[in-house]
């Protein structure tokens, strides 16, 4: 590139400015067109609930602190949540439009996919609201994950280290607001790895010690400025140093979803007669994975459709209307199930591992249709072209691509990290609850932006050749 700025890295680029004012205006349209959504979670985040993350309790405070009617504390947090989403979807589109030397309705299009992720969840989706616009972590945790990987795949391309420490700040909010984005903490370390691969001239061995050095760091970093934020958050709000509690809950979920009655003989005496009353009434009620029909499709059904009923109806008010009969009188209600739980998982887990294997399976399948799509039978084979299709466009475009062809480069680099932030957001998901579309949509618009681009690049170098 010569010396003279071209209009896509001027300063004041028209272009640019026009892909932040659209989604800003789409997003605060409906900001005050659809005002506050009220979700099924959204009280335990307004009173501080010791199972939650502490970012988005402490963001609602802050607000309520400041506007003091819960009416208008709850409007201004979504305003917050709608120009967020507003400058997550402009960041990204510029950041794409500039790499990837896109034209203008290319970009057009990119900077759509956000936008038309949000319509479907507004009027197609059975939620029938935007992110935005609810009071749940969501609000915060979709936009945070679309600049951190603006942010994490740009220090690949260019080594900043503005980028790095951007991208570890994202990854720390996004850890205190949702435990699903110690995804980004995964993303951040391939990040470091590629970039020292691809750019670094040290010699072999100590890339390999400059690579552990940096992974160690981040490592460290991020893990001991969450614990330390998760301690003072609840040692303020609820008396005593501790992380959020009722982690392990879903893990449960899934224990009693797969385990058989007989497995009462691997629990501690003290919790056997709680094992077996939780389990009968899952058992009675056909809600465990031995009634789970025998095709794909309604197995997983059978597992989303009975995993409240399971951990909410069943196992939370059975082990709330014991808890006091354990003693542990040191600790809150939420540490007691807590420790209970972990005597269920250790006691359960290790001898279904086949079961448990199968759910998770399952269940990867589901959140790449739920990803991609939506689970409906059409939509499911969808799902199986569309998938093979960006397999078959990143294999095409890693061996079309000129030898030093930057901007091939960089289409390749976006594609991938997409990719691995999909399956990665998939894998965790499907580990430790069901797929639905809450927990995978984050990877919906950076796949069809990865599928946009490489189409772009594609279409560009056949027409070089």
């Amino acid at each position: 590139m010569s010396a003279k700025k071209t209009d896509k890295n001027r300063i004041y680029d028209p272009f640019a400015v026009l892909l932040f004012l659209i989604p800003l205006a789409f997003y605060l349209f409906f900001a005050f067109y659809d005002g506050v959504v009220w979700c099924a979670d959204s009280d335990s985040y307004v009173i501080m609930h010791e199972c939650r993350e502490p970012l988005y309790p402490t963001f609602l405070a802050l607000l309520r602190s400041i506007f003091g009617s819960q009416e208008t504390y709850l409007f201004a947090a979504v305003i917050i949540q709608s120009l967020l989403a507003a400058v997550s979807t402009s960041l990204l589109t510029v950041f794409i439009y500039r790499t990837c030397n896109l034209n203008k309705p290319v970009s057009l299009l990119i900077m759509s996919i956000p936008i038309f992720t949000s319509l479907l969840n507004r009027f197609v989706a059975s939620r029938g609201s935007m992110y935005s616009n609810s009071i749940l972590t969501e609000g915060l945790a979709i936009s945070l994950f679309l600049m951190f990987m603006r942010f994490s795949i740009r220090y690949i391309i260019n080594g900043q280290k503005s980028d790095l420490i951007l991208s570890m700040v994202i990854t720390i909010a996004g850890v205190l607001t949702r435990k699903q984005m110690y995804i980004m903490l995964f993303i951040l370390i391939i990040s470091i790895i590629c970039h020292e691969l691809i750019h670094s001239k040290k010699p072999a061995r100590l890339k390999a010690l400059f690579i552990i050095r940096n992974l160690i760091l981040t490592l460290i970093i991020t893990l001991l400025i969450t614990t330390l934020c998760d301690n003072v958050y609840n040692r303020i709000v609820h008396g005593s140093y501790h992380t959020h509690t009722e982690d392990n809950r879903f893990l449960s979920t899934m224990a009693f979803y797969t385990a058989k009655r007989e497995y009462v003989r691997y629990i501690p005496e003290k919790y056997k007669d709680l094992f077996l009353e939780i389990f009968d009434v899952c058992d009675s009620n056909e809600w465990i994975m031995k009634y789970a029909p025998g095709n794909w499709y309604d197995s997983t059904s059978h597992f989303a459709d009975n995993y409240d009923h399971i951990q909410l109806d069943t196992m939370e008010l059975i082990m709330t209307a014991h808890h006091e009969e354990w003693g542990m009188d040191d600790l809150s209600y939420t540490e007691r199930l807590d420790v209970v739980r972990n005597e269920f998982n250790k006691a359960l887990i290790p001898h279904e591992i086949a079961s448990l294997s199968k759910v998770i399976f399952n269940n990867f399948l589901e959140g790449l249709v739920n990803t991609v799509a939506q689970k409906r039978r059409i939509l499911c084979l969808y799902t199986a072209v569309i998938i093979p299709v960006y397999f078959i466009l990143l294999i095409y475009l890693i061996k079309k691509r000129a030898k030093n062809d930057v901007q091939s480069s960089n289409a390749l680099i976006i594609s991938c990290m997409s990719l691995i932030a999909v399956l990665m957001n998939v894998t965790v998901v499907s580990m430790v609850i069901f797929p639905q579309t809450r927990y995978t949509i984050y990877g919906m618009p950076i796949f069809y932006i990865s599928l946009i681009v490489m189409l772009n690049e594609l279409f560009r170098l056949k027409k070089t050749d």
